[in-house]
């Protein structure tokens, strides 16, 4: 019986197109999919056709004395597959390579061919998307080349690069990247023209994400210009470059790390959501006060604006003559604070314009301690707040102050939910501590529901 039942399994798959057995395939990591070529003659090469290609090279390991003979397999390897690949439509090229603990120039000249060959044989296969990213460090090898028929590649729609590669221009000097959506680079050595020309010869570019690590003592100016661009997000060490910003269109901006300078050649009219995080802020560094307003100049018709530095970016537009705050933030009505990182005592100051508190809907204050000062911006902010539809707070006890006990802890989360009673009842409230949990109760009925963890 078990054997009718598994000859009959055989004969429906047997029964099954290649193309279906194909797509099957293509849902297993890639080495189970390719290790299916020993089941039979049909299934040797069916492989060779996945859309799906996922190479990650060993991670260095202390203990292990032969990690250089691992490193020079997986190049092998890697040639193997991609010589055996008969697919014409490459939907994903994901290669990841991690350093090896020395590398001769000999070595390096070789792999570098390699790695030019490895990506020909991709690109002319009307790849989709492809992520590459190589861990060589510059004290180890130069800069690896990446072959500049990449951006010559038309079927392209999403390009991640990370890592130590050295991107170069056609030798026409012309990029032809009309497809091209996404493009996402982390830690490339900076060449100004390989990325201006990037971002204006891709006319459907929506999404542009940049992971800088540059300490350069000197100011880089970087020319972002791209007419449809939705996305911008900007991270790492980027306190030394002036960013020129002209995206009309821009939806969306994340700036998380040291502040650079920021110019608009056109204030972005469609702005909808904004994320902040500052590391200035942090390392108490004073040299960004001057950055700041003409960023918020820039990001002035946000609706929604998320900051991970809580009031810091309001204190400091606050000691600054350069902007008058009633005049940005005019679309404002959703505002998200994380409290994590420590205020100053508030004394009389209220960091946020009443101008601005007025016209916001949503209001969420992530992380706060529930101390003194933290009830005194809660109180401030539910009194000048006159159009909130929903307010939540969540609370994380530090352990400073009181007797460190638990009780402590539920009394200072106690005092918060209690100060969110002042909320009007037609706006929808929600606190979330570690002992004590508030929602506000279904309109209709005049109550809360208070749940201790």
């Amino acid at each position: 019986m078990a054997k009718t039942l598994s000859n009959c399994v055989t004969d429906r798959l047997t029964s099954l197109p290649d193309t279906l057995l194909v797509e099957i395939l293509s849902l297993l990591p890639f080495k189970s999919a390719a290790a299916t070529s020993v089941l039979s003659r049909r299934w040797c090469h069916l492989w060779t056709q996945l859309p799906h290609l996922f190479l990650d090279g060993p991670w260095p390991r202390s203990t292990n004395s032969d990690y250089f003979l691992e490193f020079h397999q997986f190049i092998t390897t890697v040639d193997h597959i991609l010589h055996q690949i008969t697919s014409h439509h490459i939907q994903t090229f994901h290669l990841h390579i991690p350093f090896p603990p020395t590398l001769e120039k000999d070595e390096f000249d070789v792999f570098s061919a390699y790695f030019e060959s490895w990506i020909r044989l991709i690109c002319v296969r009307n790849v989709v998307k492809i992520k590459v990213s190589c861990d060589f460090p510059v004290f180890i090898s130069p800069h690896v080349p990446l072959p500049s028929f990449i951006f010559e590649t038309e079927s392209l729609v999403e390009l991640e690069l990370g890592g130590n590669l050295r991107c170069k221009l056609p030798e026409t000097g012309i990029v032809n990247l009309p497809n091209l959506k996404k493009v996402v680079l982390i830690d490339l050595p900076i060449n100004r023209s390989v990325f201006k020309t990037l971002f204006t010869s891709s006319p459907l570019l929506e999404t542009l994400s940049l992971e800088l690590d540059s300490d350069s003592a000197n100011f880089e100016l970087l020319n972002i210009s791209s007419q449809n661009l939705k996305s911008l997000i900007i991270r790492g060490k980027s306190r030394h470059f002036m960013f020129m910003i002209d995206a009309p269109t821009l939806e969306h901006i994340e700036i998380r790390g040291f502040l650079g300078i920021y110019k608009f050649v056109k204030l972005p009219a469609r702005l909808l959501s904004a994320d902040l995080d500052i590391s200035n802020f942090s390392y108490s560094r004073t040299d960004y006060l001057t950055h700041i307003p003409e960023l918020v100049q820039g990001i002035s018709s946000v609706e929604s604006l998320n900051l991970l530095n809580g009031l810091a970016v309001f204190n400091a537009l606050n000691t600054s003559d350069l902007i008058d705050l009633g005049s940005v933030f005019r679309n404002l009505v959703h505002l998200r604070l994380d409290m994590t990182t420590n205020e100053a005592d508030l004394g009389d100051r209220n960091p946020i314009p009443v101008c601005l508190l007025s016209k916001l809907k949503k209001i969420m204050l992530l992380n706060i301690k529930g101390n003194t000062n933290d009830v005194k911006l809660l109180v401030y902010i539910l009194s000048k707040a006159i159009n909130l539809d929903r307010l939540y707070v969540s609370s994380v006890y530090d352990g400073n102050g009181g007797d460190g006990s638990e009780g402590f802890q539920l009394w200072r989360e106690y005092e918060l939910p209690m100060t969110m009673l002042m909320v009007p009842w037609s706006s929808k409230i929600e606190f979330d501590g570690d002992c004590i949990r508030l929602l506000s109760n279904d309109m209709s009925q005049n109550g809360f529901i208070v749940k201790v963890n």
